[in-house]
Parts: structure tokens; sequence; C-alpha cells
């Protein structure tokens, strides 16, 4: 039985901790690891598939020594890439409707102009109410007035028309108008 070493590998108490404990440093050297680890370990026999060495110079944020815990908690992901198209994404996705949502934080200037316009509002708007109601609440007081005269005016009449003796109370209440003589009380 011989012993392979595997650059990289790190033997922990169980097989996940091992993996995540190692590094992938095998598949970046020249010699054939990945080929003895499949043959080895796996008994994988089909050699007609080569596998050529990973190139290191494709590394940017992780090195060949990077264990797979960190490679792992970076997805595993070297370099986001982004590169926006909308034009693209309009003729590939062709939404039916577009629209945004711009999310800003209220600063004390929009606060106060906010509040400035606010009052504003409210200013005009009252201006054109307070008038209008204080016509409205004039015009329903004459009216209950006037009726008021009104119904004073024919209970004068009736009472004239019945020639009521001194003394006798006239008792008005809404619309209702009783006539008698005074009751002892």
């Amino acid at each position: 039985s011989t012993t392979i070493t595997v650059p990289g590998f790190v033997w922990r108490c169980s097989a996940m901790d091992s993996i995540l404990s190692s590094t992938l440093q095998c598949l970046y050297s020249n010699t054939n690891c990945l080929q003895i680890i499949l043959l080895r370990y796996i008994n994988y026999t089909n050699t007609a598939v080569p596998v050529p060495p990973l190139n290191v110079s494709q590394l940017f944020r992780t090195s060949i020594y990077s264990t797979v815990a960190t490679l792992a908690d970076n997805l595993f992901v070297e370099e986001w890439k982004t590169s926006l198209s909308h034009i693209q994404y309009f003729n590939m996705c062709v939404p039916s409707i577009c629209q945004y949502t711009y999310v800003r934080r209220a600063n004390y200037l929009y606060v106060i102009r906010m509040f400035l316009t606010f009052y504003g509002g409210l200013t005009l708007a009252l201006s054109l109410l307070v008038p209008l109601m204080v016509k409205l609440i004039l015009r329903c007081r004459h009216q209950i007035i006037t009726k008021q005269d009104n119904n004073r005016e024919r209970i004068e009449s009736i009472a004239e028309q019945r020639h009521t003796k001194p003394g006798t109370v006239i008792v008005v209440e809404e619309l209702t108008i009783t006539i008698g003589s005074p009751q002892p009380t």
C-alpha cells in the first residue's frame, strides 16, 4: 500500500470538516493530482478524459491556499462582472409595464418644504371654504329668524282673531300653537 499525499487536503473528524478545511491547491498544480484521487479513492479508471490544472492567473480575490469554506462563503465566485443593458432586457423580456421607485431619505430642507406646502394648501383651502361656510350659516340663521318672526306674527293674528283675554298664555313649540286660559301652577 502506497501513501499518496494530496497537497492542500486536510483530514478532520468528519468528511464535511475535512472538505471545508481543505484547499483546492491540488487542482492548480501540474501534477496528476486529480487523476490520482479519482483512481485511488473513487476507483475511477476512465483516463480518457484529461483534466488540465486550473489557471492560477485567473484568481483575483482568492489564492490557491484559500479554504473551501472561504470559497463557499464567496459562493465560489471569483469576480462579479455587472453588465447592464436595458435594451436587451426589453427585447428579451418584453415587459408590459415599466415602473420604478426612487427611495430617498428625507432631509431637513425636504421636511420644511413639505410643511410649507401643506400650510399653503391648507391656507388656500380654508380661504375658499370659510367664506362659503359663513354665507351658508348666515343664510340658515336668517331663514330661522324669518320663520320665527312669521310664527310670532301668526300667533299674534290668531290671538287677535280669538279675542283672547288678558292673562292668556300662548305657548309656541316648533309650529304647534296652543291658546287657552292660564293653568294654575
